[in-house]
């Protein structure tokens, strides 16, 4: 890539620096990503239990 955007001149894409490999693989962290779905879960089941309540509620309003 860099030697093509070498030979184009009148590109607007500019190169800060070059990519450069990682010095040690990636390690996953399972537990990490484990607790943040579980928090994230948590989270969005009580949102949407109170949507499913305030929806209920305003249908029952509308009822009566």
């Amino acid at each position: 890539e860099l030697r093509i955007a070498k030979k184009i001149k009148e590109t607007p894409v500019r190169f800060a620096s070059p990519a450069v490999e990682p010095q040690k693989p990636v390690i996953p962290k399972p537990k990490l990503y484990i607790a943040v779905a579980a928090v994230l879960g948590l989270f969005l089941g009580i949102i949407l239990a109170f949507l499913v309540e305030h929806l209920e509620a305003t249908k029952e309003e509308k009822e009566k």
